[in-house]
């Protein structure tokens, strides 16, 4: 469950072979149209297209998930990432039950208390928000691929190959992630490898 404004729920109820999505109290929200064999909305155009391009070939919600996810983590990488994680909750619409997964990135094996303060104990500045060390040990990859082993019904290599395509080939950019990367120019540009992937 999510909550948007001031307590306006969303309950997204799963349940093979068909997705509902019902909108209960939310005040001056109508439900226009009622879908019996599935939803999806993304932050991205290219993203819902793919999504539904899996419902199309007969994926379930896990497989749309992979798909979208690792397509997000290339159409618009500020939402979605590979070096980050996330949280999947299921519940199987039969018997009521309800599984919920951690993949949120972790601190690495070498991490310690005092890694962002200098030797009088100061922090030092954007030290744990730009670069290699401010990273995590990414967890998206490994929670979507145990999503798809106990649940997804699609190949994992076509899941995750138009996300590839896209990486590898580009796709134009559009007007969100063009404000998003000037938004983020400044940071983007500290690092000349950075800067040449996403500012050319």
């Amino acid at each position: 469950m999510s909550v948007i404004g001031t307590y306006c729920r969303h309950f997204l109820r799963i349940g093979m072979p068909a997705l509902f999505l019902s909108l209960l109290s939310c005040d001056g929200i109508e439900v226009s149209t009622v879908y019996s064999s599935g939803a999806l909305a993304t932050s991205a155009p290219i993203a819902t297209d793919i999504g539904l391009d899996v419902f199309k070939q007969g994926g379930n919600a896990f497989d749309v998930a992979v798909a979208v996810g690792f397509t997000l983590a290339v159409v618009h990488p500020e939402a979605g990432n590979l070096g980050g994680g996330g949280f999947a909750v299921v519940r199987d619409a039969k018997s009521g039950e309800i599984e919920a997964l951690d993949f949120r990135e972790t601190a690495p094996s070498g991490a310690s208390r005092d890694m962002y303060l200098d030797q009088n104990g100061a922090i030092i500045d954007s030290l744990s928000t730009y670069g290699a060390a401010a990273s995590g040990t990414p967890g998206t990859v490994a929670g979507l691929y145990a999503l798809w082993k106990k649940y997804g019904s699609l190949p994992w290599s076509d899941l995750v190959g138009q996300a590839a395509t896209l990486a590898d080939t580009g796709f134009i950019v559009d007007s969100s992630l063009a404000m998003s990367f000037n938004e983020h120019r400044e940071g983007l540009s500290s690092f000349p490898s950075t800067a040449r992937v996403f500012l050319p």
